[in-house]
C-alpha cells in the first residue's frame, strides 16, 4: 500500500511539472538591452540604499534613500531600473509616450534624502527576481545625464509576501518585550526598549520617506502609533478607550536633554520664550534619545530651518491642509496651504501689537488661532 501511494505521488508531481503548475513567472530579458556604464565612475561620493530590501510584486511602493558623503552640493538625474538575469544586468524600455519634466535635482553637502520610484512607467512585464536602480550624477550645476561623471546603485528584491509590519487599529498586542521588537514595536517601561525603531522614525522623517512606529505603555496602558508622510507627522493615542490625534510638522532636537521631539514650532523652545503657547501633546511631543548620525543630520536641518521665514505650521488632522506663522521684517503673517494651493493673508501682526500666538486643528479643513 505504501509503495502505491507513493506512485501516485510521483505521478502528480510530473503532471504538475508537465501542466506548468505552480510555476512562477519568468524573467524575459529577450527584448532587453544589456546595461552599460563603463564610461561612469562608481566613486564613493553618493551612496544609494532602499527603504525595503524586498517590495511586492503588485504595486510596490518603493522609495530610496540618498546620502551625500562630499562637502559639496551633487546633481543625480533620474533612477533607471534595471533587471539581473543570469548575472547580467539589462535596462527596461519606458513605454511609449513617458515624458519627465527638466528638473535640476541636487543634495547639499553631507545630507540624506528619500526619492519614491516607481514601475508602472516601464513598458515591461515584472516578476519575481532581483532587481536595482542606476542613478547617474555629477558633481557641476547645469550637467545632465548624458553629461554624468558618475552613478550610484541600490539593488531590490520583487517578492510575492515581502516582510512588512501591518499595524492595525490599536488591535491588542502583546506587551513580551522580545516578541514585539522584533515586529516593530518600541515599548518603554522605565527606559527605552527597541530604540532601533525609533532611530529609524526618525531617520526617516528626516529623509521624507514614509515611516510608521509605535510606543507602548504597559503598565499605563497606553498605545501611540505614528505614521510619517510628505511632511505631516500623525500620532494617534489610545488611553482610556478613546482615540485623540495631533498631527506635527518637524523634528527638533533639544541638546540641553538630548532628546527629539515631534514639533510643530521650528524652535520650541524660542517660541516660548517670546511668549508662545507650547504644550505638549498639542504644539511638542517628547520622542526620545536617537543616534548619534540621527542627531547630527537633525542639527543640521535645524540650521537650514532657521534661515526660513516660516516659524509653525500645523497640520489639520492630516497631511493635505496646513497653516503657517511666518516671521517677517515688518512682523508676522498667516499662511496656509490646501490640495487647491497656497495663500499669505494678506494682514500683517506687528510683534508689539496684537498678533497670533497660538494655533490649533479644529477640523480637517479649518483652525482656531489665539
Amino acid at each position: 500500500m505504501k509503495k502505491n501511494w507513493i506512485l501516485l505521488l510521483a505521478c502528480i508531481l510530473m503532471l504538475l511539472s508537465f501542466s506548468g503548475c505552480g510555476k512562477q513567472k519568468q524573467i524575459d530579458v529577450s527584448r532587453l538591452k544589456k546595461a552599460d556604464h563603463s564610461s561612469l565612475s562608481e566613486e564613493d561620493l553618493l551612496s544609494v540604499e532602499m527603504d525595503y530590501p524586498d517590495y511586492p510584486l503588485e504595486d510596490p511602493v518603493m522609495y530610496c534613500i540618498f546620502e551625500n558623503h562630499t562637502g559639496q552640493e551633487l546633481y543625480y538625474g533620474r533612477a533607471q531600473v534595471e533587471v539581473q538575469d543570469q548575472g547580467e544586468w539589462y535596462e527596461l524600455p519606458l513605454k511609449e509616450g513617458t515624458a519627465f519634466t527638466l528638473v535640476q535635482y541636487f543634495l547639499p553637502a553631507e545630507t540624506r534624502t528619500g526619492l519614491q520610484a516607481g514601475l508602472s512607467i516601464y513598458d515591461f512585464t515584472f516578476a519575481p527576481g532581483h532587481y536595482r536602480l542606476a542613478i547617474p550624477y555629477w558633481t557641476e550645476a547645469g550637467g545632465t545625464e548624458e553629461t554624468a561623471d558618475y552613478i550610484a546603485f541600490a539593488e531590490f528584491d520583487l517578492v510575492k509576501n515581502p516582510k512588512r509590519i501591518e499595524y492595525q487599529e490599536f488591535v491588542e498586542q502583546s506587551y513580551d518585550v522580545k516578541a514585539s521588537s522584533s515586529n516593530g514595536l518600541v515599548f518603554i517601561r522605565n527606559g527605552v526598549e527597541g530604540q532601533e525603531n525609533i532611530d529609524r522614525f526618525v531617520d526617516r522623517m528626516l529623509c521624507n520617506v514614509p515611516a510608521s512606529m509605535r510606543i507602548i505603555y504597559p503598565d499605563e496602558d497606553v498605545q501611540q502609533h505614528f505614521f510619517y508622510r510628505d511632511g505631516c507627522c500623525i500620532m494617534q493615542q489610545y488611553e482610556n478607550r478613546a482615540v485623540t490625534t495631533h498631527c506635527y510638522s518637524l523634528l527638533y532636537f533639544d541638546a540641553e536633554i538630548e532628546e527629539v521631539f515631534l514639533s510643530n514650532y521650528r524652535d520650541p523652545n524660542l517660541a516660548r520664550a517670546e511668549g508662545f503657547v507650547v504644550e505638549e501633546p498639542d504644539e511638542i511631543f517628547q520622542i526620545g534619545p536617537t543616534s548619534e548620525e540621527n542627531i547630527e543630520q537633525l542639527t543640521k536641518q535645524m540650521q537650514r530651518l532657521a534661515q526660513e521665514t516660516c516659524i509653525m505650521k500645523v497640520y489639520l488632522y492630516g497631511e493635505d491642509c496646513s497653516v503657517s506663522l511666518f516671521a517677517m521684517n515688518e512682523g508676522l503673517m498667516l499662511g496656509y496651504d490646501n490640495p487647491a494651493g497656497g495663500e499669505m493673508l494678506g494682514e500683517v501682526y506687528p510683534l508689539d501689537g496684537l498678533h497670533p500666538v497660538d494655533i490649533r486643528a479644529a477640523t480637517k479643513t479649518a483652525a482656531i488661532i489665539t
